[in-house]
Order: structure tokens, then C-alpha cells, then sequence
């Protein structure tokens, strides 16, 4: 789950960079004929849609077998997880203050 998430992330990423730079009408051998511009959404939303479900299923099974909630792997690696979508999300507020993060 890890590995697909990451790869869905990157690759989502990567597109969301090709429309920065305006070359939305990008494609590549991975996008299957669509363009950067229609891909990128679908892209984070279907890799949010299986953290989302990820993360329930870590919750259920940590329930069933009596663990600690927040205090699991599963805890802690949403809590990274959502730290590092937060820190990506804010980029774009220091676009106006320093050019270099462009």
C-alpha cells in the first residue's frame, strides 16, 4: 500500500509540476494518451481516496486486536503523511515571497 501511494503521489506530483511550468498538454508512456492537465486530479484523488480507505482499515484492525490507537504504526504514519501533505500544500504561499521556490 505504501509503495502504491508513494508512486501515485510522486507521478501525481510530477504532473501537478508539468502544469506549473505550462506544459499542461504533456504526455507521457504512464499517462495512456491523457494529458498532464487531465490526469493530475484524478491522479490525487484516487491516491487520497486509498489513504483515506488505508488508514480506516489500520483503524479496524488495530480496534480488533485491542492496540493502542494513536500509538500505532498506522497512527504515526498518517500522522507523517498528512505532515508532509500539509508542508507540500503551503509551497504555493511562498511562491510571492521567494522566487527561487518556483
Amino acid at each position: 500500500m505504501v509503495t502504491v501511494l508513494t508512486t501515485m503521489g510522486l507521478y501525481g506530483s510530477f504532473l501537478g509540476l508539468k502544469i506549473r511550468q505550462g506544459q499542461g498538454s504533456y504526455v507521457d508512456a504512464f499517462s495512456l494518451g491523457e494529458t498532464a492537465r487531465e490526469l493530475h486530479p484524478k491522479m490525487m484523488g484516487a491516491a487520497a481516496l486509498l489513504f483515506v480507505i488505508g488508514g480506516q482499515g489500520g483503524l479496524v484492525l488495530n480496534t480488533y486486536f485491542d492496540n493502542e490507537t494513536l500509538g500505532s504504526t498506522h497512527a504515526v504514519f498518517a500522522y507523517a503523511s498528512l505532515g508532509a501533505l500539509l508542508v507540500q500544500a503551503s509551497l504555493p504561499l511562498t511562491f510571492p515571497l521567494w522566487s527561487g521556490a518556483r
